[in-house]
């Protein structure tokens, strides 16, 4: 009696999660259906399937499946778009590094333990405050195929109420001494987007054959930036 009423047990349990699966997947909703421009976009984490949706001013929310055959709200949280996907990000977990390696003439974005491979960087991920995005050589010719002399970062930034200037500043360490130089450009906005992108020249005679990295600090807007775009400002670390 004991056994069937185990078995029975399992039979339910087994059928819920495959009831819920099915009708939570048939729930989901397309993008731009819940709010306009909406990223929407879904996942498996063990037996939970969830979703999560992005609107335009970088609040997300996430939904799992839950017994009934229906996704109910969790929480919300921020995250890390790359290329229009959400990398997702723990409740009240902000990513520490993100990255950006050249892999066979592929640039390799890695956040935490997700990869996502780009043939070109479109634009920098959206993250929290003060997340480091890292960009790593071996050599200077390592970096870009073609481009040895160069490192080429694309930015995107969308300003909603311009109060004061805006800066994108870079640099680069090279040696063991933490010597770096700085590549400063003030950014002039207007309401808008703007587009562009910053160069960090490499002296291929003084730093060939060293070891360096770039880092650059991700600052999330104040109230005049929409808090899913972002201002790119500089960290410079010594190379160990």
């Amino acid at each position: 009696m004991f056994y069937c009423a185990r078995y029975v047990s399992l039979i339910v349990l087994f059928s819920t999660l495959f009831a819920c699966s099915n009708v939570c997947t048939t729930q989901l909703p397309r993008k731009g259906e819940l709010t306009s421009n909406a990223l929407v976009g879904t996942w498996k984490n063990n037996t939970v399937e969830s979703y999560y949706v992005v609107d335009e001013d970088g609040s997300a929310n996430l939904y799992v499946c839950d017994p009934s055959g229906s996704f109910r709200k969790k929480s919300s949280f921020r995250g890390v778009i790359v290329n229009d996907q959400l990398i997702h990000q723990y409740e009240g977990h902000c990513p520490k590094t993100a990255s950006l390696t050249l892999n066979n003439g592929q640039l390799d974005l890695a956040y935490e333990n997700y990869h996502v491979s780009v043939s070109r960087l479109n634009s920098i991920p959206a993250a929290c405050d003060e997340t480091a995005l890292a960009i790593r050589s071996v050599t200077p010719g390592e970096l870009i195929a073609g481009r040895s002399q160069s490192v080429i970062i694309y930015y995107a930034v969308n300003v909603v109420n311009e109060k004061e200037p805006l800066y994108l500043m870079a640099g680069y360490t090279s040696g063991t001494d933490g010597s770096y130089v700085l590549d400063n450009k003030k950014i002039s906005l207007a309401n808008g987007r703007h587009d562009g992108e910053l160069r960090l020249q490499l002296t291929p005679k003084k730093y060939s054959n060293v070891p360096f990295e770039i880092y650059l600090r991700l600052i999330a807007g104040g109230d005049d930036v929409n808090k899913n775009l972002i201002l790119l400002s500089r960290k410079v670390v010594n190379v160990k």
